[in-house]
């Protein structure tokens, strides 16, 4: 807008999956707004009730040994975009945030979520390495195991208690709250200086995001070689409890 706070929404209803041109798109749009000079602060929002539900089943159905390099570069080149943007994003979520729907707010940097809000990454649960970086950006390291071995949801207010969101606000005030917290963020700085601020905290704090997504590719190709991550794939998309044997 005329005052250089630049929207980004996602909108794939009913329930805003992930696929990998959504990947591609988030690289892009967030690319070119880090570089935009009429671009001073991003908030990222949403359509329909929840933030995102997740990744679409057909690309987990298609992740192979021959694949998986791949699609952890695209994932974590289109997560890393908004992480790496030069300009302070803030996030609105509402209803539920899954896997990816989870790691794109957590890349921003301010989070307000309404109070119907949960977050989780069920990676584990479905066959998939990965993410955990991404909630430990929102959650203490302990706290961020516990979630990611077990795949169970994060109310809002647990991650406000524990300082990863900013604010809990009513779902038809989130808009305007996020709106509240950009020209807060305007009224006290230059653009420029918030920029350089912003990319310095990154430099210092966890520049090795994408790093750390890649290193559970690593890990990831060892996994579906296993029988277990058969079993665990089919037991998500055949809606059943997983028998797993723990063998290699």
């Amino acid at each position: 807008d005329a005052e250089g706070i630049a929207t980004v929404t996602l909108d794939r209803p009913p329930m805003n999956l992930f696929n990998y041109d959504v990947y591609n798109e988030f690289g892009a749009v967030f690319n070119e707004l880090s570089e935009r000079e009429d671009v001073y602060v991003v908030i990222l929002t949403h359509t329909g009730k929840d933030f995102s539900c997740g990744n679409e089943v057909e690309d987990l159905q298609k992740i192979s040994k021959e694949n998986v390099q791949r699609h952890y570069q695209i994932v974590g080149e289109g997560l890393a975009a908004i992480y790496a943007c030069k300009k302070p994003t803030i996030a609105a979520v509402r209803g539920m945030a899954v896997g990816a729907g989870l790691a794109a707010p957590a890349a921003c940097d301010i989070i307000l979520a309404a109070d119907d809000a949960s977050f989780f990454i069920p990676e584990i649960t479905v066959g998939i390495i990965g993410a955990s970086e991404f909630l430990q950006l929102l959650v203490p390291k302990k706290i961020a195991r516990y979630y990611a071995y077990t795949g169970k949801p994060i109310p809002a207010y647990k991650i406000y208690q524990w300082g990863g969101i900013l604010e809990l606000v009513p779902k038809k005030g989130l808009g305007a709250a996020s709106m509240r917290i950009a020209h807060d963020l305007l009224e006290r700085s230059s653009p420029i200086a918030l920029s350089c601020l912003k990319q310095t905290m990154n430099d210092n704090e966890n520049d090795r995001l994408l790093e750390k997504f890649y290193r559970g590719g690593f890990y990831g190709r060892d996994w579906i070689l296993t029988d277990d991550f058969r079993e665990s794939t089919r037991a998500f998309f055949e809606k059943r409890k997983p028998v797993y044997t723990g063998k290699r």
